[in-house]
């Protein structure tokens, strides 16, 4: 892909960033290679960049649809919980992290219900696995884009794109980044999809992405008691101060006015975990705050389900989609999970009931606004 607002984007990161103390393994000259998208309709161009941006891979998606941009951008964050596909699954993986196909349905049917532009997903093995997904169950109407990143176990953050969105997008990887010598700090990556108008009047007016997305997971609460970072507050702390970085960077390139939503798994309570409180300070809020006249109870907010070994339930609002930008928004909701016949599925009562479902996260939703480049 060459030209076009994507052309110019190599530094997306400046180097402030780096002067910070980011560093990131040395980059070669970019080599692409096309991946050809099989699809229903008219597909996609897809182009993967292994060396030419410093801080991770990217990858270079461009749309063919013929459609018009709608007045409305919807976005999607929803946790699969351990979305394989299940030929590629290592023999020592537990059995239960296989999907059965009544919880793929009864993902797709949530998905479907909520008919999103762009969804952000996390615990995802691999772009097969979304492929396989999208082809089976969610009629084929997406374009799959993922980057590996850190995570040991391999559940990683993909973005499914409608392909009748007309769009161009930069999907950067940050998995690379690193304070010092030290260890990756992001513990599976922050990926930022830049969205550009591809109709025709986007082409000629273009000269900067109509919103940028960035997808998280945050590092998990696994409960070591022997770890210095026994529920992974540290480590959430600093993957936060990153995406703080990372969204500056984006404003002192595109202008403060650049709409930015942030989607994702934060692995602890949005509005109360100390960890996550910085997240806040430059602008950023949660996009049920923003609705006109909205109201939201705590169990309309709740987004996870956790059972203790006791099996008392825990119910918190541990996803969100977090947005900053001139984009009214015009929709939001934590919403529920649907059963393979669409039907929504209500709160589990123990741990087995949950176990049932399609995830042990519900999605979070957001429709907002367009705002054309200048």
């Amino acid at each position: 892909m060459t030209g076009g607002p994507l052309g110019s984007l190599w530094n997306f990161i400046p180097i402030a960033l780096l002067a910070w103390g980011l560093t990131a393994a040395p980059t070669a000259r970019a080599q692409f290679r096309c991946d050809s998208v099989h699809t229903e309709g008219r597909p996609g161009r897809v182009l993967f960049d292994d060396t030419g941006y410093p801080h991770g891979p990217r990858i270079m998606y461009q749309s063919r649809s013929n459609h018009g941009l709608p007045p409305r951008l919807r976005i999607m964050g929803l946790n699969f919980l351990n979305l394989f596909v299940h030929a590629l699954v290592p023999q020592n993986l537990n059995s239960r992290e296989f999907k059965t196909p009544a919880q793929r349905e009864g993902l797709a049917q949530t998905i479907l219900a909520l008919r999103p532009h762009l969804l952000v997903g996390s615990e995802i093995e691999s772009r097969q696995a979304m492929e396989i997904f999208n082809r089976d169950y969610l009629l084929n109407r997406y374009e799959s884009l993922l980057i590996d990143g850190n995570d040991g176990r391999g559940i990683d953050l993909g973005l499914f794109v409608d392909r009748r969105l007309p769009v161009e997008i930069e999907y950067l990887s940050h998995k690379n980044i690193r304070v010092g010598d030290a260890r990756p700090v992001l513990s599976r990556d922050a990926p930022v999809a830049l969205v550009y108008d591809a109709t025709a009047n986007g082409k000629a007016t273009g000269r900067r992405p109509l919103v940028a997305v960035i997808g998280l997971h945050l590092k998990s609460q696994r409960n070591d008691p022997k770890s210095p970072d026994p529920t992974g507050a540290i480590r959430r702390g600093r993957e936060v101060e990153i995406v703080r970085q990372i969204i500056r960077s984006l404003r002192r390139k595109y202008g403060p006015d650049l709409q930015i939503v942030a989607v994702g798994d934060m692995n602890a309570k949005v509005h109360e975990a100390p960890e996550l409180k910085p997240l806040f300070l430059d602008g950023l809020r949660d996009t049920l705050d923003l609705v006109d006249g909205a109201h939201f109870s705590p169990w309309e907010r709740y987004s996870h389900s956790f059972f203790n070994r006791e099996g008392i339930a825990h119910f918190s609002q541990m996803d969100a989609i977090l947005t900053m930008g001139p984009g009214r928004v015009t929709e939001a909701e934590i919403a529920p999970l649907r059963d393979r016949d669409a039907r929504p599925l209500p709160r589990p009562r123990s741990y087995e009931e949950r176990e049932t479902q399609p995830s042990d996260h519900r999605p979070v939703f957001t429709e907002l606004e367009w705002v054309p480049s200048p």
